[in-house]
């Protein structure tokens, strides 16, 4: 392992002896096997080779598993011999950091050094380089079998997670997870590796909170926006359209319903990678938007649901005021822009006129501008009752998967 990486495991290792009563909540991530470049995210060699070194690495851990097919097998040797060892050599190099670094801070969990610690699987496939990792994992926590431990799919949403458990600590809160109808829980979302009820039940208890099967003994429903085949499409994709399913409205008239009693957060993982246009207008029409304690529907099913989660736990915690303006972000940036707007600004600007949109530079200021103008355009289409004075865009990771959203009074606070 490098030398800085040691050395920065051991301070963390050792703040539980300088720091004497303190709780130490830990999270690391199992490094992503993505099916292909996600702009500059992933060595420069996995822009050309990324598709087979994840294909390969699909075929070596089914191996594991299960016997392969004759055709399989064929690949996985042709694949094997068209990678170029240098480049299938720096990449197994860079994950093997990883996974020793991630049992390391296991040990240090064992050994008491910790009081938490969440394993996070960033984008992965039931059959990848990343489940293969987290199989070894698994095998070390079968063994030692820890209590303060959790690993599941998903990064982004793991600090605001744990400091929700850091604030539940002493409460307990009880949630109970509804589905909308079809596959529901039994839905295995893009990017991810598991069935969607085991994600929900993982994050629930990370957060600190118990998982009830009665709504009638729940503080809190997640409610969850499942897509009825179990099949989560891109948000940007055609079959996200404004036609409004009977099992959309029917699951729309079941949150009216429930957060007249309780308070509902939403995780809509129907798509992957923005928000349900037709569900989200439902709600919008039905006013829901003013009630529910909290929405989420941006990228991966985990990454909403681990923020959908943490955001209606701490919302009685907030002043009106602020949980409204949470929830105003979280549906410009979900639903107009990662739904809508982004798709529309490669289609009309970024194609046309020859511009990198996971390096964007000199191009940044006028995308942004542009943005600015078509997030107020959809206010007027959709909620034109929404304040949006103040409101500022960047693209903090100088591409357009992600907008950060803020407003002028609350950009330095």
């Amino acid at each position: 392992m490098p030398a800085v990486l040691q050395k920065r495991l051991e301070r963390l290792s050792a703040l539980k002896q300088k720091k004497s009563g303190v709780r130490i909540y830990v999270f690391s991530t199992i490094m992503r096997t993505p099916k292909m470049s996600s702009g500059g995210v992933e060595p420069a060699y996995y822009e050309k080779w990324g598709p087979d070194i994840f294909r390969l690495s699909a075929l070596l851990d089914k191996r594991e598993l299960h016997r392969l097919s004759r055709k399989e097998d064929k690949e996985r040797v042709a694949l094997e011999a068209g990678l170029p060892k240098e480049v299938i050599g720096d990449w197994l190099k860079r994950r093997n950091i990883n996974l020793e670094l991630n049992k390391m801070l296991l040990s240090g969990l064992l050994e008491g050094r910790f009081d938490y610690f969440i394993l996070g699987k960033d984008d992965t496939s039931p059959f990848s380089q990343s489940h293969k990792e987290a199989r070894e994992i698994e095998k070390i926590v079968k063994e030692k079998k820890p209590y303060n431990f959790k690993m599941f799919v998903g990064a982004d949403q793991l600090g605001l997670l744990l400091l929700t458990r850091a604030v539940n600590e002493k409460e307990l809160p009880l949630v109970n997870a509804v589905y909308a109808a079809g596959k529901a829980g039994k839905t295995v979302p893009s990017y991810e590796d598991v069935e969607v009820e085991r994600t929900v039940r993982s994050h629930i208890q990370a957060a600190g909170c118990v998982p009830v099967k009665s709504a009638e003994r729940a503080d809190m429903l997640l409610v969850l926006n499942t897509p009825f085949d179990g099949v989560t499409h891109e948000a940007s994709s055609g079959q996200n359209s404004y036609e409004v399913s009977d099992n959309i409205a029917d699951f729309a008239d079941m949150i009216k319903m429930q957060q007249e009693r309780k308070p509902v957060a939403v995780a809509d993982i129907q798509f992957g990678n923005g928000a349900s246009n037709a569900f989200v207008a439902t709600m919008m029409k039905a006013k829901l938007d003013r009630s529910i304690a909290s929405y989420a529907g941006w990228n991966t099913a985990s990454n909403s649901i681990g923020y959908a989660l943490s955001q209606g736990l701490l919302s009685g915690r907030m002043s009106e005021e602020k949980q409204k303006r949470l929830l105003l972000v979280r549906l410009l940036d979900d639903w107009a822009y990662q739904a809508n707007i982004r798709g529309a600004l490669y289609s009309d600007i970024v194609w046309p006129r020859g511009i990198n949109g996971v390096q964007l530079d000199g191009d940044k200021k006028l995308l942004e501008e542009e943005t600015l103008a078509r997030m107020k355009a959809f206010n007027k289409g959709y909620w034109a009752e929404k304040n949006l004075d103040g409101l500022q865009v960047s693209f903090p990771w100088n591409r357009l998967f992600e907008v950060n959203v803020e407003f002028a009074d609350e950009a330095h606070t």
